[in-house]
């Protein structure tokens, strides 16, 4: 328990340098900083509250109340994780609907976690204080690994608006997370889940950085310093076509700036 306490802290510590620097990041619009920081202060609260579950066993079930309702709280908010990551790479799709059914997907879970504190259908605490999973536990996989899914899926229409760069990242990201919670569910011992979400989700903090700093965000071409270090990796013959707008400043002062930019993006 001491090596995993170290864990713990260096996942809440980890968390609150994310907060700071999702606070001070000029480059996120107040909906998206707001996301990251749910994002991360979820993890915070799944983590202490299965580190809290964890130091009950010690006490040979006294506290097996609290170390269910700690549970209720850490399963709750697991699936939570994922989701978020999806809608902040939503947010920043070109799209003029998002989807509001991954919202009832969660309310539903919560619910049957709630529920399962008393009927033990997908978790249960025996006597000794001891976590078990129940015959549904099921349910909280496929709703966890769904929305890492749903993570994948979010990330390739994004991804197509993003010039498709850096692609990849996000299914080395999940093959990633999919390791560490192998590991914790084959040796409970090893407590590797939530170590490997911080890692994860400090990844794709820094994928999603890099993502929009590449980018001029109202055409969604290669910004100038991204254009001239693309310039620099050529090693072949290439032709370069550049095009010239002619009397634009005029479209600006006539109708406006917002219809030039309307102009620039089509």
């Amino acid at each position: 328990l001491t090596f995993y306490s170290v864990i713990v802290l260096e996942v809440v510590f980890l968390m609150i340098y994310l907060v700071i620097m999702a606070n001070t990041n000029d480059l996120l619009p107040q909906h998206k900083r707001r996301m990251f920081l749910l994002l991360f202060f979820s993890i915070i609260l799944s983590i202490i509250a299965e580190w809290s579950g964890s130091v009950t066993v010690l006490f040979d079930g006294r506290f097996r109340q609290f170390h269910i309702w700690t549970k209720v709280l850490e399963l709750s908010l697991t699936p939570v994780v994922p989701f978020i990551c999806a809608e902040i790479l939503n947010y920043s799709a070109d799209t003029s609907k998002k989807p509001k059914w991954s919202y009832y997907v969660l309310l539903l879970h919560t619910g049957l976690e709630f529920l399962s504190a008393f009927g033990g259908f997908i978790f249960y605490v025996d006597n000794n204080g001891v976590f078990c999973h129940g015959p549904f536990y099921w349910i909280y996989l496929v709703t966890y690994l769904g929305g890492s899914a749903y993570v994948l899926w979010s990330g390739y229409r994004v991804s197509q608006q993003y010039q498709n760069r850096n692609k990849i990242i996000l299914p080395l990201l999940l093959a990633f997370l999919l390791l560490g919670i192998a590991m914790n569910q084959i040796d409970k011992s090893v407590k590797s889940a939530w170590l490997t979400v911080a890692i994860v989700v400090t990844l794709f903090y820094i994928f999603y950085n890099d993502m929009i700093q590449r980018i001029d965000e109202m055409t969604m071409l290669l910004n100038r310093t991204s254009y001239n270090n693309q310039l620099s990796r050529l090693h072949e013959p290439v032709i370069i076509q550049l095009f010239d707008v002619d009397l634009f400043k005029s479209v600006n002062d006539e109708y406006g700036h917002l219809y030039g930019d309307h102009c620039l993006q089509v």
